[in-house]
């Protein structure tokens, strides 16, 4: 009897969570310098949060940073693995 394995595609948070500390703190640079991953859905209810001077709560924020970790890791550029 053969057992099927199902293999799951790695996400973004897999992938961040299998960082060494070294490619971790360089991820952590890029995004102190915005040149780290786009995770904001630019979402209406925040455009108006930002127009009434309000700001963006932080709650809305994390949702879309969930979501982005969620999705399917993709592959590293030119397959630089630093």
């Amino acid at each position: 009897m053969a057992i099927k394995m199902e293999h799951k595609p790695m996400t973004r948070g897999d992938e961040i969570r299998a960082m060494d500390d070294k490619a971790l703190a360089r991820f952590i640079m890029q995004i102190e310098e915005l040149e780290g991953p786009q995770y904001c859905q630019e979402r209406p209810e925040c455009f108006v949060s930002l127009e009434r001077l309000e700001g963006i709560d932080n709650d809305q924020c994390a949702q879309c940073l969930e979501q982005w970790l969620g999705r399917e890791a993709e592959p590293a550029e030119g397959g630089d693995s630093q």
